[in-house]
């Protein structure tokens, strides 16, 4: 397997920070189409076709830490605790989230996708 830190940073350094920080938004963008297309349709080729999405998001996240500043690399498990504790919390409360409230969510999301983040198109 050649998923090593070597060739990570020579990927990184081929492409560029912010041609790779662009190709994992649009990996992200197609793994949740696939996941969508799941959903509605959970048959092996959405199945499969969501788990090559699924690669090549995890591909661009191995990059990640290299392309981010180390003050901000060192923040990402101390905010992964937080947010499993937080779900675990949830989760004892019983305060769980039924599938059409993240629905709305996803569609909100969606939407803003559509007139473009933060006002910008």
């Amino acid at each position: 397997m050649n998923i090593t830190g070597q060739n990570l940073r020579k990927i990184v350094k081929t492409f560029g920070e912010k041609h790779q920080l662009t190709k994992f938004q649009e990996e992200l963008l197609e793994l949740t189409i696939a996941i969508q297309d799941f959903l509605e349709f959970p048959d092996q080729e959405n199945a499969e076709k969501m788990t090559e999405e699924f690669a090549d998001v995890k591909v661009m996240s191995l990059q990640f830490p290299i392309i981010i500043r180390d003050e901000f690399l060192l923040k990402i498990d101390e905010i992964i605790e937080r947010k499993v504790d937080r779900i675990l919390k949830r989760i004892e409360n019983q305060e769980i989230e039924t599938d059409q409230a993240v629905d709305m969510k996803i569609q909100k999301m969606i939407i803003a996708l559509k007139v473009g983040h933060n006002g910008k198109s």
